[in-house]
């Protein structure tokens, strides 16, 4: 059984703070619920300047093993214009860091 939004924003949260991650969001087959057992989790990114590739892909890492699914990670910055109103329109935000003042 795949796992649900909520599933995967309680999982993933601690993850995605402690990376310094600002906001997480869940798109595809997850955000649309139409995810199997063989389904990946897509999920765009937003992190700080000066986050490397290493660190993208350690924290894939992380949430895959977390998820106990392949995660898929992009930057809200890098996705293609021409997927960019479907991604963003189906995108389910699972995480936003809080502003401290």
């Amino acid at each position: 059984m795949s796992p649900t939004i909520k599933t995967i924003k309680k999982m993933s949260v601690p993850i995605l703070r402690k990376a310094g991650v600002r906001t997480a969001a869940v798109f595809g087959s997850a955000a649309r619920g139409e995810s199997d057992k063989k389904s990946d989790i897509d999920m765009l990114v937003e992190v700080p300047l000066g986050t490397s590739l290493l660190d993208l892909v350690s924290l894939e890492i992380k949430l895959g093993e977390k998820l106990g699914k392949k995660v898929d990670i992009g930057t809200y910055k890098s996705v293609h214009p021409y997927l960019k109103d479907r991604i963003f329109s189906e995108a389910i935000t699972i995480y936003e860091r809080r502003k401290r003042n």
